[in-house]
């Protein structure tokens, strides 16, 4: 699979971000070089912590594989990411409780590509391939056995937790749970899950398919193997 930025067609670097807990954002450098070790370094100082308090991916095994990625919501937010998942590779199962929002949805996918397509961004192949890779669902069920199931529901805390509550209620194997808010606590939202270290911030930047930034954001109780995969797919 390739990184959801593949299919962009902005050139703009990629941004990514994790906060820890709910502190204040740090940018996300790649732990394999010298440069990160010594940012590590030098933001534990400057908290006044031990430098292996800052998140770390030496050690950790490597992330399992992702192929499906559910998106819960197919509003403005929620089709852009399924796009970028789908051209990226994955399947994706965009779901929305309104049929004929769900509708609207593929819809602005379907003409996102084409306009792809007009401007020499994209094939006619990357655009069918991409396509037949989504499917619509209304269901949660038929979302809740995806590997990586990212919310992108209205900025409410009740109503995220409750979503939450309903997949894992619904799941029968391990999955990480993303979302997208761009406003509240993620280790608020985890305390509705019986595996917090699966619960992650995935704040994508509209529009999706063009603004290649993504913040990862570290819950209280995330763990550092949910904060890689969600890196690698990022």
């Amino acid at each position: 699979m390739y990184s959801l930025f593949s299919c962009a067609y902005s050139i703009t670097r990629c941004a990514k971000v994790v906060e820890y807990r709910d502190g204040q954002a740090e940018p996300f450098r790649s732990s394999r070089s010298a440069a990160f070790r010594t940012y590590r370094h030098a933001l534990a100082l400057r908290d006044g912590l031990h430098p292996k308090s800052i998140l770390s991916t030496e050690g950790i095994k490597e992330a399992r594989t992702l192929e499906t990625i559910a998106v819960l919501g197919a509003g403005t937010m929620g089709h852009g990411i399924a796009q970028v998942a789908a051209f990226a590779g994955y399947r994706v199962i965009l779901r929305d409780v309104n049929r004929d929002a769900l509708a609207r949805g593929i819809q602005a996918i379907e003409g996102n590509l084409i306009k792809g397509i007009s401007r020499g961004k994209l094939t006619e192949d990357d655009r069918d391939q991409t396509l037949q890779r989504i499917r619509g669902a209304v269901q949660l069920s038929e979302a809740a056995d995806a590997d990586l199931i990212i919310e992108a529901t209205p900025e409410v805390l009740e109503i995220k937790q409750e979503i939450l509550r309903e997949v894992e209620s619904l799941a029968q194997r391990p999955f990480i749970f993303a979302s997208n808010t761009s406003s509240l606590s993620i280790t608020e939202i985890a305390r509705a899950s019986r595996h917090p270290e699966r619960v992650v911030g995935m704040h994508f930047f509209n529009p999706v398919h063009i603004m290649r930034l993504l913040e990862i954001v570290k819950g209280q109780d995330t763990s550092d193997e949910t904060i890689l995969m969600a890196q690698e797919v990022g």
